[in-house]
């Protein structure tokens, strides 16, 4: 028997792209993403200009989590009751430095927020990062 040319086997690949894109797309349809989740925060509406303020307090978490109410040191406690004598006259500034701890920085928020509502007064609070 003469050797024959034989045909070299090939592999059909023409429908493997639309395979692949299928599949692609079956994932995509059926993955289900993680959304993340925050603080939830209520924004004022814009301005068309800023508002002026008089007065206000300002407290800030320091790196080592410690909190300030305008310079002077004091506990969560404190923040919370200067923040209840202080409410209705301005906004409340928070800042919080870059390494702050965030269970610290929490810490702070709930305090300012528990004295606005002690005082019966809804909250005026403007977050800020502080400069280095």
């Amino acid at each position: 028997m003469p050797n024959a040319a034989r045909p070299t086997p090939t592999i059909p690949t023409a429908s493997m792209a639309d395979v692949a894109f299928l599949l692609l797309v079956f994932f995509l349809l059926v993955t289900a993403f993680r959304s993340e989740v925050g603080l939830r925060t209520d924004l004022p509406p814009a301005l068309s200009e800023p508002a002026r303020v008089s007065a206000r307090l300002a407290v800030l978490v320091g790196p080592e989590g410690r909190l300030a109410v305008d310079g002077e040191p004091v506990s969560a406690e404190a923040v919370r009751q200067r923040v209840e004598a202080f409410a209705g006259q301005g906004p409340v500034v928070l800042r919080a430095h870059r390494e702050a701890p965030y269970a610290d920085y929490i810490a702070a928020l709930d305090a300012v927020l528990l004295g606005h509502q002690d005082a019966g007064v809804p909250p005026r609070l403007a977050l800020h990062q502080p400069e280095d």
